[in-house]
This record gives C-alpha cells, sequence and structure tokens, in this order.
C-alpha cells in the first residue's frame, strides 16, 4: 500500500511540473512506477494499473516521441513487452525527499 501510495504522489507531482503530463493519468502513472522501479517495463505496468498490455504499451511510445519522458531500453518482440527507463532530466520536478530516495532509480 505504501508503494501505491508513494506512486501516486510522484504520479501528482509529475502532472503538475510537466505540462505533456498534465491531462493524463495513465501516462504520469506509468512514469511514477518506473521512477519507483516497481514497473519499468510495459506488462508489469499494465498488470499493476489492470489494464491491457496494449492500452500501455501506446501510452509508452507516446512517452518516448519527443519531447521524450521515456527511454526503451530493451523490447522483447516475441512478447511485445518494452522495457523502459526514465530521462533523468524529468527527476528534477521531484521534491528533494522523493529525489533522494529514488536518485539510483
Amino acid at each position: 500500500m505504501q508503494d501505491f501510495k508513494t506512486e501516486l504522489g510522484i504520479a501528482r507531482q509529475l502532472r503538475d511540473a510537466v505540462p505533456r503530463l498534465k491531462d493524463d493519468p495513465l501516462a504520469s502513472a506509468i512514469v511514477a512506477m518506473a521512477i519507483t522501479g516497481n514497473a519499468c517495463d510495459s506488462r508489469s505496468a499494465a498488470t499493476r494499473l489492470e489494464l491491457e498490455h496494449a492500452i500501455v504499451l501506446r501510452a509508452v511510445n507516446m512517452l518516448c516521441t519527443a519531447p521524450a519522458i521515456l527511454k526503451i531500453t530493451r523490447r522483447n518482440s516475441k512478447t511485445a513487452r518494452l522495457y523502459y527507463e526514465v530521462m533523468p532530466e524529468h527527476l528534477a520536478c521531484l521534491n528533494d525527499s522523493l529525489k533522494a530516495r529514488f536518485k539510483s532509480s
């Protein structure tokens, strides 16, 4: 439950700080899960959010287009799973306590 509360707090900060995420709760949730390390691939994010994988894939691909918030690090062509990480410049919007906690993520 604590992880969910932390992710929710990060998602709110992201929506406030990153204009591109302002009206996109799904995208901000995906980025928040990547920051916490709770879901750094599309299948894990889909499972955690209880959504179809295709919906998360579309959101991840959108987040990887310019100006990119996520960077795809690996693709599994057999399962269509995308592995990704948050571009470091988007961690700057987090408050200092969260930044320190997730600096290595």
